[in-house]
């Protein structure tokens, strides 16, 4: 299975849409968003999500706050799967990566060989034991040199690419 791997959209619509874009043209077939989305972001997404039938999972982010689920936002179609944590495959799980806390029960439990993290706005995979980080970037506001960045990922092979995005026109 090949998901699609963004984060840190803070309400981009624009940058979010292309970045799905190109995940579904790479083959991607299923979506996880690692927090900082946007209520547009979310409304658009999930727009999108549906016409093509597939699942978006989304983790929440520490701009996300005041939102115990997705049903706050506008569009919360059963295909979204929305939480501070969210499992869109076995051994597989997402979060924000602000919660250090979070973090550390997730790797001290042993049960993931991935997770996807975002945060930092920087596109990012090493291992903490057996488990490995992955950080897709930005689509929409990178911190680092690589620009606009999203993460194609196989699994449950473990095998990943970034992809880099021309920045959105302004």
């Amino acid at each position: 299975m090949k998901l699609g791997v963004l984060s840190d959209t803070h309400g981009h619509v624009d940058a979010a849409l292309r970045a799905l874009d190109r995940l579904w043209a790479d083959g991607a077939r299923g979506f996880v968003h690692c927090g900082d989305m946007g209520a547009d972001v979310l409304a658009e997404l999930s727009r999108w999500a549906v016409a093509r039938r597939t699942t978006l999972w989304w983790a929440f982010g520490n701009c996300d706050f005041g939102y115990a689920d997705a049903s706050r936002y506008a569009v919360t179609p059963p295909n979204v799967v929305a939480d501070w944590q969210v499992e869109p495959a076995d051994r597989l799980a997402a979060i924000h990566g602000h919660d250090t806390r979070a973090l550390g029960t997730l790797l001290d439990s042993g049960r993931y060989d991935a997770i996807l993290l975002g945060h930092t706005h920087r596109p990012d995979a090493h291992r903490v034991g057996h488990t490995w980080l992955l950080n897709p970037g930005s689509a929409a506001r990178p911190r680092s040199d690589a620009g606009p960045t999203i993460l194609l990922l196989d699994w449950p092979e473990c095998r990943w690419s970034w992809i880099p995005l021309a920045p959105c026109p302004r």
